[in-house]
């Protein structure tokens, strides 16, 4: 293009030289070039939201954040308005907390009485301001109760706070309402500009701005106060900082057009959402036949194209929903292809089941939220592929977050749920302790399930787990986990990664965790990489690095303990259990692959039990400049009129303090194993093998840490983590080889280029072959380094060593 701009500009000035006829010329600028795949791909996926509180959950109305690149929110539940709207620039650094404040003040008129909303039923444990949706998208939360002055508490009002990463969005749903007039207190802003009858944009004194867009009524602004008043129950209106350069809206020059290929062929509708504030795909759970089998193998593939026939480049929210057929919702994979390859685009995935009690988000639904820029003038295709239970023959691992909206109690906090295959939870996360710790239910894999002895169907709950536990002199709790904040890196349909970053109240220590679950056909295996930095020295009766079983959740009780390294027992035990005491010596791990195993549990009234166990597969800590080794104890604890025995891990004993600057980084592993060769139905027949000869006892704890230890030796590319497994590439390819390993691994190649399509090949005795997983590998994209990561299963029938090479197809 610039030649030939080039040259007609040397055309034209040739002709104006030579023929006088020839006075001015028009000359047309070049058309704006189409962005790269990779500025496509880093614009898909810059922008992200989380929510969290700023307090406990059992302090007097503690206020909750939503923010993202382009704003920070501070909602008080005390005083329902707006406490500080920070605006932000839109980079990943951005990190900006100073704001001002927007004061609301809500009436609804009923029957020519008005009435001023005063607050909300809160119990003092935040009862009725329910999380609804989570992830890395979208958040939303409502408050219900609502208390109204000059009338009873009314129970099916909502109140809707949401938050895209472009927009915080308010939403009402009142009923018994004629009138509403949300007044806004603007005061603390510079400059207001009306920019037309829908919009107003309201600045600071630093120049930074706010769009603020009624959807839903009119607005009448006098002074520095904006009255939204609508004629009904249902106002909605959003602010928008003016550093978003891709608007989104609705529009008529949008244009989005869905065909499902899978299960079968139809239609998709699409339609708007007002309060989503997004583009809604309603997809029908089709079965494709009544037999397990056919339940677990099924897939979804919808082809779909957004086109933007506007002058402006757009970012168009999406949302696949289904409700309230969801299929076999425990499980829940949801990936974007674009030419029929994975796209490394990112799909949050929320859904609930929970129908206990009324609610106006109770019941059966999923929905993946996801955001995709479309430039002007062009128009993008893509096709959006879900499973449940099995990815490609094997149990799919999948990271949702779960809503509590409509559980028989009152939780209405971060829950999560991740799972192989669709046959109930595997492992349930609790980070703000809503209910108890931060890992509750945790479920063996294909073992006969509970009540029935069926197979596909929930297990027993062996669950309890708990992260960097501080109990103080005299004190029975530990020092609370505050502002949670979640951040999803992957989450299906071959490996999950979540971490969830804390402090704890008071600001003494801050704690991070990421949880991670890997598609294979054994046993449930969750890997924890944590790390605990000390701001502040901190004094304490206790302490607890990790648990299996907590001290405020356990749904089993194994009879023996025993500790070792690799191979080697080093200690068995009969428990001791109850008296929340500990009443045995603490045994130092200080050899490589420790591990504490957990067995000959009480068997249960019907379904299978499990086994389970802790591995420390890389452990680097120290106090005071000086290394510090990991110490296992088993905790002897009273739950109500069960009692029970845990393992901690922990440090030294003798140690009572932890000084500013101590940090502790490891990698811990939970293993789930079946109980009984009987019990499992599964096809792994390293397992089977095992089970046969070590069933109910600790060499099954053992095996895992010695023949799935993954020792690996290098000729191409560099090791960023061992467990999972990643590998930075050079030059799109890596080549290493692997001794000890067991069932299916995951590895994950950072640094890649290009989406082209991955091949991962082992060497046999032919040569270099394709791996039998090599075709259904999961990509995702980093857009920190501004590349794409590719995951995948490593078959690994045997310990022994096996030589695998990474490359881009030709």
């Amino acid at each position: 293009m610039t030649l030939r701009f080039t040259f007609l500009l040397f055309f034209f000035s040739f002709l104006s030289c030579s023929d006088n006829k020839v006075s001015s010329v028009q000359i047309i600028p070049p058309q704006k070039q189409a962005p790269s795949p990779a500025q496509l791909a880093y614009s898909d996926h810059k922008d992200s939201s989380i929510t969290y509180w700023q307090g406990k959950l059992s302090q007097n109305k503690p206020a909750f954040v939503m923010e993202s690149n382009y704003f920070l929110a501070e909602f008080s539940t005390e005083n329902l308005g707006i406490g500080n709207l920070a605006w932000r620039d839109g980079s990943l650094q951005a990190n900006n907390t100073q704001g001002s404040s927007i004061d609301f003040k809500i009436t609804k008129t009923f029957k020519n009485q008005n009435h001023l909303l005063t607050g909300f039923i809160d119990n003092e444990n935040m009862h009725n301001c329910d999380l609804i949706e989570s992830g890395r998208f979208f958040q939303r939360r409502t408050l219900r109760e609502l208390k109204w002055n000059g009338i009873p508490v009314a129970s099916n009002d909502y109140l809707q706070i949401s938050a895209w990463p472009s927009s915080l969005n308010f939403f009402s749903d009142f009923k018994d309402c004629d009138k509403i007039e949300w007044e806004l207190d603007l005061k603390a802003f510079d400059k207001i500009t009306n920019l037309s009858d829908k919009e107003i944009k309201i600045s600071n004194q630093q120049q930074q701005s706010f769009i603020i867009s009624v959807q839903k009524g009119k607005f009448r602004l006098k002074e520095k106060q904006l009255s939204i008043i609508q004629g009904n129950g249902s106002l909605a209106f959003k602010i928008t900082p003016s550093s978003k350069a891709f608007i989104h809206q609705q529009s008529s020059q949008i244009g989005i057009t869905a065909l499902q290929e899978k299960p079968k062929q139809q239609t998709v509708p699409i339609n708007y959402d007002q309060e989503l504030d997004a583009y809604v795909m309603d997809i029908e759970h089709i079965n494709v036949g009544k037999s397990i089998e056919a339940k677990n193998a099924r897939e979804e593939l919808i082809n779909f194209k957004i086109s933007n026939k506007s002058d402006q480049d757009k970012q168009i929210r999406l949302v696949f929903q289904k409700k309230p057929d969801t299929g076999p919702i425990t499980g829940i994979s949801a990936v974007l292809l674009e030419n029929q390859l994975p796209s490394g685009k990112h799909i949050q995935l929320s859904k609930n089941w929970h129908r206990d009690k009324a609610h106006k988000f109770q019941g059966t639904w999923y929905r993946g939220f996801t955001v995709l820029n479309i430039p002007t003038g062009q128009t993008r295709k893509f096709q959006y592929l879900s499973v449940n239970a099995l990815w490609k023959g094997l149990p799919a691992a999948s990271h949702n977050q779960l809503s509590l909206t409509g559980y028989k109690g009152h939780r209405n906090h971060l829950w999560e749920q991740s799972a192989l295959g669709a046959w109930g939870e595997s492992i349930c996360y609790d980070p703000e302790h809503g209910l108890a710790t931060s890992i509750t239910d945790v479920r063996p894999l294909m073992v006969k399930s509970m009540g029935s002895n069926a197979k596909w169907s929930w297990t027993n709950n062996v669950g309890g787990g708990e992260f960097f536990s501080v109990y103080q002199s005299g004190q029975s709790k530990q020092i609370p986990h505050v502002k949670v904040k979640t951040s999803h890196l992957r989450n299906c349909p071959l490996l999950t990664e979540v971490n969830y970053s804390s402090e704890l109240l008071g600001g003494a220590a801050t704690l991070s965790y990421t949880a991670s679950l890997s598609r294979t056909d054994d046993i449930v295996r969750g890997i924890y990489n944590v790390e605990y930095k000390v701001l502040k020295d901190i004094k304490f009766d206790r302490l607890v690095l990790f648990q299996v079983g907590a001290d405020r959740y356990n749904y089993t009780n194994e009879k023996e303990f025993a500790v070792g390294h690799g191979p080697t027992l080093i200690k068995k035990w009969t428990a001791s259990p109850g008296g929340n005491q500990y009443k045995s010596a603490a045994i130092k791990l200080d050899q490589k692959h420790p591990w504490v195993a957990m067995y000959k549990a009480t068997p249960q009234k019907s379904g299978a039990g499990a086994s389970r166990g802790i591995i420390i597969r890389s452990w680097e800590a120290q106090s005071q400049g000086k290394k510090i080794s990991a110490w296992a104890r088993e905790r002897s604890v009273d739950l109500g009129r069960r009692q029970v025995s845990i393992a901690d891990i922990t440090l030294n004993p003798e140690l009572k303090e932890l000084k500013a600057g101590d940090t502790i980084k490891a990698c811990f592993e939970m293993v789930i194993i079946p109980q009984f060769f009987k019990d499992y139905y599964g096809t792994n027949q390293g397992l089977q093998f095992a089970l046969k000869k070590f069933e109910n006892d600790w060499p099954m704890i053992s095996r895992e840490a010695e023949q799935n230890k993954q020792t690996l030796k290098m000729k191409k590319g560099t090791i960023i983590r061992k467990r999972p497994l990643v590998i930075a590439v050079e030059n799109n390819s890596a080549e290493f080889s692997l001794e000890k390993g067991l069932a299916f691994q995951p590895v994950t190649f950072t640094g890649i280029s290009s989406k082209s399509k991955g091949i991962l090949e082992i060497k046999t005795a032919k040569g270099w072959e394709k791996c039998s997983q090599s075709d259904f590998y999961q990509s995702d994209y980093n857009n920190k380094s501004k590349s794409w990561e590719y995951s995948f299963s490593m078959p690994l029938p045997n310990p022994l060593i096996h030589h695998f090479r990474f490359k881009l197809q030709d």
